[in-house]
């Protein structure tokens, strides 16, 4: 009886492990990464250690934005939400207030944070729907050799789908809290042209929220009940195009977002208080092989990112008369830029020589208006700064 227990025993327990072993070498078989080395390769013979999200998991799990994901499917990475933006931790390290700086985001390989402070949008202002992406790659660890040192956690590098064949798609989705969806996409094929295209528009009225009532030192109260500050509106456009050996992609779309939490002793219940995340960008690259061994890409780019925070206050001292005023933030920038890179492949070394370079303009400041918006031009501060860099890089792999 005891021989035949433990007889079971092994057989299951080596079972589900098999199975393991079959899904995983499957998975290394048919997917390809491009995110470690800025080269496509498997995901077994790249440097790092990467951890793949596809098409079938996002589907499986109903995952609707990255940070979901990244919550719910990714080990060693933790979210926060202040139910404004969500902020990336790894491996226990959390920097409160750190706006995603520390983590690279990247569209099929273009650069998506933006150079204000280098934030990573990974929720809906991130303006690319899951329901778009074929796969994405976690790649754990510093990359700063190829990426700089804002890549301290990783890189997040999503992978959108490609127009194999003529099709089109909508995608409807209704929720909790009148949140609704429609997303509309197309992809077509023919000889050596090749087009993805896909807008769509989100809006939620969000959660109407009662919190605990507390009285400041000033006396006021703060908290209660309020209704329409999380409101969340976000429409975009995007597309994904092959001619030959160039490659065309960009998007366009903002996240207008209500915030319900008061920041900075802001009027407690206001539907005046919100932030406008606008990102958009342009991209045109060039991929040729020179021969069975050799490879040359190039690629420009331009992306423009603005941000505009609206924030309402009560204080009559300000505007005597008035019961409050409206303090404005504005900010945006544009960057340039272009990469070039030459790739080698001899026995077991892959040698790219590289080449890049770009240019910021960065604009931001602030200024006070009455509560009828109009602006108060004596209280305005504007600040402009301009930065450029040019690197040159050999990586042997």
């Amino acid at each position: 009886m005891k021989l035949f227990m433990i007889f079971l025993f092994f057989s299951f327990s080596l079972f589900p492990q098999e199975i393991i072993k079959e899904e995983k070498e499957s998975l290394f078989e048919k997917e390809e990464i491009e995110g470690v080395s800025k080269h496509t390769e498997k995901p077994e013979d790249a440097p790092a250690f990467v951890y793949i999200i596809n098409e079938d998991m996002i589907k499986r799990y109903n995952f609707k934005t990255l940070d979901e994901v990244i919550r719910f499917a990714v080990p060693g990475f933790s979210i926060n939400n202040d139910r404004l933006y969500s902020y990336v931790s790894s491996r226990g390290l959390f920097l409160f207030d750190d706006y995603n700086t520390k983590l690279l985001l990247l569209l099929n390989g273009h650069i998506l944070n933006e150079p204000w402070n280098n934030f990573a949008a990974l929720g809906r202002e991130m303006l690319i729907p899951l329901e778009l992406v074929q796969r994405i790659e976690i790649i754990y660890g510093p990359s700063a050799l190829l990426y700089g040192g804002y890549a301290f956690y990783g890189i997040i590098n999503v992978i959108t789908k490609s127009p194999e064949k003529n099709e089109n798609n909508l995608y409807l989705n209704y929720g909790s809290f009148d949140t609704k969806e429609i997303i509309f996409s197309k992809s077509s094929k023919k000889n050596n042209f090749s087009l993805f295209y896909s807008l769509g528009y989100y809006s939620s009225r969000g959660e109407d929220l009662k919190l605990p009532i507390y009285e400041l030192p000033d006396g006021s109260l703060w908290g209660g009940k309020q209704e329409g500050t999380d409101k969340e509106r976000a429409p975009f456009f995007y597309f994904y195009s092959k001619y030959k050996d160039f490659t065309f992609q960009g998007r366009l779309g903002y996240r207008n977002k209500n915030y319900a939490n008061a920041w900075y002793e802001t009027k407690y219940g206001s539907k005046n208080n919100y932030v406008i995340d606008k990102e958009n960008f342009l991209e045109i690259s060039y991929k040729k092989s020179i021969s069975a061994n050799s490879e040359f890409n190039f690629k420009i780019f331009s992306n423009y990112y603005s941000f505009y925070e609206h924030d309402e206050y009560e204080d009559e001292e300000v505007y005597p008369g008035e019961e409050g005023y409206f303090y404005i933030l504005p900010a945006n920038n544009i960057t340039y830029g272009f990469e070039t890179r030459f790739s080698y492949f001899f026995k077991r070394h892959y040698l790219t020589f590289g080449f890049e370079g770009r240019a910021y303009k960065v604009n931001q400041g602030y200024y006070l208006a009455h509560l009828n918006e109009e602006k108060d031009e004596e209280t305005e501060v504007k600040i402009t700064s301009h930065h450029k860099f040019k690197l040159l890089y050999l990586q042997d792999e």
